[in-house]
């Protein structure tokens, strides 16, 4: 926590706090890291009560963690039922939800981290904690319909619709994420720049809004050589163009 933070949970000055908090830093019981323009204090603790303290701090937020990592489950459950119906098995389907249950614990740990929460937007993070157990919905749909209707194949073409409103919906959030090393476009230049983050980002809004589009219209198609260059060169290319334009003039001028 930083200096504001700490002073902000209790009714004292900012002054009062520093003083206290170099006293605790000369006795060698709490730790300073330096982050942007930000210095953030942590109680200097053994490996084993590092462990403890770093659990505890997802306490606030285990029911998300607890839901997110239950329908993972159950949708691995039913992909293994539904590849052993008719005889057939595909334990890939297997091997992917597990992945699916790991890959969410882990985002929703790493996510929980205080500078991804406080720093990064609201509406990214907890599309964050929830992408894995909607993945899993959405991979789910052929295999349905494949037991539905064993005769017809259902095309892959949904999965651009799928990541198409993904991209769009994170490209809207894009202008109110600060800087943070967990959450949106994680230039390592950029982490030192404010003003470069925000315009990088809100650049990036609207070239992943625009991508989302292409993604969608995609089926329309199906010109898969088309779509995937656009797409890279709208989510990446241009933003990461643009942040060094803005890196190298800022480098200039000082």
């Amino acid at each position: 926590m930083s200096a504001g933070e700490i002073a902000a949970e209790f009714d004292l000055t900012n002054a009062t706090i520093s003083y206290h908090l170099s006293t605790l830093k000369k006795a060698d019981l709490i730790f300073e890291t330096r982050y942007q323009k930000y210095i953030y204090y942590e109680i200097n603790t053994s490996v084993f009560e590092s462990v403890v303290m770093w659990l505890m701090q997802f306490q606030e937020d285990k029911r998300t963690l607890f839901l997110t990592s239950t329908i993972c489950i159950i949708l691995s459950i039913v992909a293994f039922a539904l590849s052993h119906m008719g005889g057939a098995s595909n334990e890939n389907y297997i091997l992917l939800y597990v992945i699916a249950v790991l890959l969410n614990i882990v985002l929703n740990l790493a996510l929980n981290i205080k500078i991804a929460s406080t720093n990064g937007a609201k509406a990214l993070v907890s599309l964050g904690k929830w992408i894995m157990p909607i993945a899993g919905v959405v991979y789910l749909i052929p295999q349905v319909y494949s037991v539905l209707f064993p005769a017809k194949t259902m095309q892959d073409t949904y999965w651009y619709v799928f990541i198409g409103i993904l991209f769009i919906v994170s490209g809207n959030y894009f202008p109110k994420n600060h800087i943070n090393p967990y959450v949106g476009l994680k230039f390592p230049w950029l982490f030192n720049d404010e003003e470069g983050w925000y315009k990088t980002h809100r650049l990036g809004s609207y070239t992943w809004i625009l991508a989302g589009i292409v993604s969608i219209l995609h089926p329309l198609h199906n010109l898969i050589f088309v779509t995937v260059p656009l797409i890279i060169f709208l989510v990446g290319v241009v933003p990461l163009v643009y942040s060094l334009v803005l890196y190298f003039k800022r480098k200039r001028s000082n």
